[in-house]
């Protein structure tokens, strides 16, 4: 570590995928904001959201656009290289899903970085020849590796070691809260309604078409129902053509992108999350702190459940209308509490998880 820099730590957080409000970007955004000496630069081949760009920028370090990494490997390899060489990192953390990583990998080495984390998000990619055919190359260029969990780390690391950092979510923000629940069901005219909900990107792997049939089937069953969908993403136009072809659109609310999910997890009355693969879903964790019954596919780890009221289904559409049917009353302000005492002693809280994070930093760096 530079002795001219004290105590301070600088690490490049080097994201993968378009920066946006996703589980790969927000991962090091919440940990990062919650370090006390460690100043980090956060860089990717483009920024979807200019709201992530001012969180990024508002905890102190710079935001790097660099050429596409697919598209332009040997472009992007100098760029970062050259950002690496310049910055004299202590830590250069890649947060990816494939053992494409090595591109990065390669360029934080060309460009001096003693340590080069490659870090697993996912238990899948979408590049899998690719993945394959750079595996020899991934495996001599990362110095330590990291995984949200179990399943991806297995997925990237195979039988080599990796440590697992915890996705970890401010669990108090997510407390419930009644008078924010009526407000919010109000502005929404359901306050008869159950209200199912999705905090999730319109992509594939969130398996959102699956979602719609259930619900319309659900809807046919009883009309009591509305389904509230937070996000955005590539597939958005197809899913709300979908709802309109089930004859569900009058009760499907599209919401977009927000920053005031914990608000609106208030009015919410159950959580569904058909996804095909997950690595570790954070939104899972923030559900249950909500105090939120939750509904997942049996494809995501069982490793985010800490309560009773979440449940694992095969990718049946009768499992979940069933599900879904039979989904309790429950007593939001006690299942909000059991869920965020559940959470926080399970080692997800975000303090305590970007406490060890910074420590692993600097035990790495030699600090």
């Amino acid at each position: 570590m530079c002795a001219s820099r004290k105590n301070e730590l600088r690490a490049l957080e080097l994201i993968t995928t378009p920066m946006k409000f996703n589980g790969q970007t927000l991962f090091p955004l919440r940990l990062v904001g919650q370090m006390k000496g460690v100043r980090a630069d956060f860089l990717s081949y483009r920024i979807d959201d200019d709201g992530i760009r001012a969180k990024a920028e508002a905890l102190g370090g710079d935001v790097l656009i660099a050429p596409h990494r697919l598209k332009h490997p040997l472009r992007y390899v100098r760029f970062v290289a050259k950002t690496v060489r310049e910055n004299d990192y202590d830590v250069v953390h890649c947060h990816g899903n494939s053992c494409t990583l090595a591109i990065d990998l390669l360029a934080a080495r060309l460009g001096g970085a003693k340590v080069r984390i490659a870090h697993s998000h996912n238990s899948r990619c979408k590049y899998a020849a690719l993945h394959h055919l750079l595996r020899p190359l991934f495996n001599g260029l990362y110095t330590h590796a990291m995984a949200c969990g179990e399943e991806a780390g297995r997925w990237l690391f195979g039988r080599r070691p990796f440590t697992v950092v915890r996705n970890a979510v401010d669990t108090r923000s997510f407390a419930f809260d009644a008078e924010v629940r009526e407000t919010l069901r109000r502005e929404f005219n359901c306050e008869n309604r159950t209200v199912l909900g999705c905090v999730a990107n319109f992509t594939p792997a969130k398996n959102h078409a699956f979602l719609l049939e259930v619900f319309a089937e659900v809807s046919r069953r009883s009309p009591d129902y509305l389904l509230v969908l937070v996000g955005d993403g590539p597939l958005r136009a197809e899913i709300e053509e979908k709802a309109r072809a089930l004859g569900v659109s009058e009760r499907v609310r599209f919401l977009g992108t927000r920053t005031d999910v914990p608000r609106l997890l208030q009015m919410m009355d159950a959580m569904l999350l058909p996804s095909l693969h997950e690595g570790f879903p954070t939104v899972a964790l923030e559900w249950q702190c909500a105090g939120l019954p939750v509904l997942m596919s049996d494809a995501i780890t069982p490793d985010c459940a800490f309560v009773r009221s979440a449940q694992f289904l095969p990718l049946n559409a009768e499992s979940w209308v069933s599900a879904v049917l039979d989904l309790p009353a429950a007593d939001r302000a006690a299942a909000s509490r059991t869920g965020m005492e559940a959470v926080s002693r399970a080692g997800y809280d975000l303090v305590s998880a970007a406490r060890e994070l910074e420590a692993d930093y600097r035990r790495l760096a030699g600090g």
